[in-house]
């Protein structure tokens, strides 16, 4: 026998040929929301938690969006405006990590399903299991915000713990060692200006690459530009941030040295 509600509060229908229970409901838009259950008991539950997202404005329609379609929109709309070319391209490999959970629909992933992920990653560094969770937490972090799922799942899973690993600097006999191959071999020759600058400066590969001739200065010089490669393409990009900006002192000799190579 048919179980129904009172008008306007959904029904629940059994029908024969499935051997299933039917309930139907009518949002506030005025669509009808249905489900399939093996018993009467799992359709009223259903039907009660639907009532009660309506009523509370809580309600997220289904979407078939899937998991992997989900972090490619959110890369592309929600990060691209505002990163630069090279980190985008670096979310993206990252994101190709996510093979395994990106056929799930968005609104069914699952902490559990997350955890499991997580567990059977592949030898990997722990920085870069980090940098999974971190991609695959914002992303639905993001998708909780726009009201696409329900919770954030992202709550209820650790970050993969990251083991810091000790900094090693070159010692001065082993800089004394580099620096005497760079000057004495015909190969490497052309570098021992670079090495000088580094190990002066601290200065990073790509600002070195990056720096001209209207930058150097007698005793300094400034940094504004950093040399990156792009999808093969090597292209002027500022710093990421205004501290990256900055002037660095500098050996007059040094100043004179690389003036000469511009």
């Amino acid at each position: 026998m048919p179980k129904r509600n009172r008008n306007g509060a959904g029904s629940i229908v059994y029908e024969p040929k499935r051997k299933k229970y039917r309930a139907y409901i009518t949002d506030a838009l005025g669509k009808r929301i249905s489900k399939r259950f093996d018993s009467s008991d799992e359709a009223d539950m259903w039907l009660s938690q639907i009532k009660l997202d309506l009523y509370n404005n809580t309600y997220i329609p289904k979407s078939n969006i899937t998991v992997g379609e989900w972090v490619l929109e959110y890369l592309s709309t929600y990060c691209a405006p505002n990163i630069r070319a090279k980190t985008l391209i670096r979310y993206m490999q990252t994101a190709r990590h996510l093979e395994p959970i990106s056929g799930i629909l968005l609104q069914e992933l699952d902490a559990r399903q997350v955890q499991y992920f997580y567990n059977n990653l592949p030898k990997m560094s722990d920085s870069s299991k980090n940098k999974i969770h971190k991609l695959l937490k914002a992303a639905i972090t993001k998708a909780h915000i726009l009201e696409l799922v329900k919770k954030n799942i992202m709550n209820a899973i650790p970050a993969p713990k990251v083991s810091k690993p000790k900094i090693e600097i070159f010692k001065r006999e082993e800089l004394q060692a580099i620096s005497d191959v760079l000057k004495t071999n015909s190969t490497y020759r052309r570098y021992y200006l670079l090495f000088l600058l580094t190990i002066n400066t601290g200065m990073r590969l790509g600002e070195v690459l990056g720096l001209k001739r209207k930058c150097v200065f007698d005793d300094y010089v400034v940094i504004n530009n950093s040399l990156q490669d792009i999808n093969g393409k090597m292209v002027d990009t500022p710093p990421k941030t205004a501290a990256g900006e900055r002037e660095i002192t500098i050996t007059r000799d040094l100043s004179s040295d690389l003036k000469k190579t511009f």
